[in-house]
Parts: structure tokens; sequence; C-alpha cells
């Protein structure tokens, strides 16, 4: 495979991934306000209204689905894959039991 179509499918692969969490971000967050699974705004924070928790399953799902379409699943890829579910899981269990920010570095 010539540099050239590698860097093609990359491309297509980083597209595909956008538009499907383009497409998944707001299904979602309906999913997340229907259920009540926001943050609400604190003072001296950032955000001023509510926001729903989740938004890394519309990002981690766009981003496998796209991996598993477009990259080849050679060494090390399942190995970074197994590692971004990971981080995505640890984030997914921050979204409803809060941890330390120390916690979730290690």
């Amino acid at each position: 495979m010539n540099l050239h179509h590698q860097i093609a499918q990359w491309g297509i692969a980083g597209a595909s991934a956008f538009a499907f969490v383009y497409g998944m971000t707001p299904l979602v967050r309906r999913i997340a306000l229907r259920r009540g699974w926001v943050e609400k705004p604190v003072s001296g924070r950032w955000s001023k209204r509510l926001v729903a928790r989740l938004g890394g399953v519309a990002i981690f799902a766009g981003f496998l689905a796209a991996s598993l379409l477009w990259i080849p699943l050679r060494q090390p890829v399942p190995g970074l894959l197994l590692v971004c579910a990971l981080v995505f899981l640890i984030g997914l269990i921050d979204d409803f039991r809060r941890m330390a920010p120390y916690t979730k570095l290690l």
C-alpha cells in the first residue's frame, strides 16, 4: 500500500468518524436530557446552563465504528482500541459517580 493510499484511507476514516459523531450527538444528548443525566450549573464553572452527560458515548462510538470499518486490525491496533475503550469506561463511570481527578489519572 503506497503512502497516498494510506493518507486517503485515514482521511476517509476521520471524515466518517466525524459524520458518525455529528449524527449521534443529538441522539445521545436527547437520551441524557430525557433521563435526567445532566450536569447542573455551578457558580464559578464554565457553563451557565444544563449540560448533558454522556458526550463521550457519541465520540467513542464514532471513533470505534470508523476504526473497525477503515483501519486494518493488525498489531498494535487492537491494543490501542482496548486502551481507548478503558479510557472511555473511566469517563463513563465519572459521568455517574464523581471520581477525583487523581483517581482518573491512575
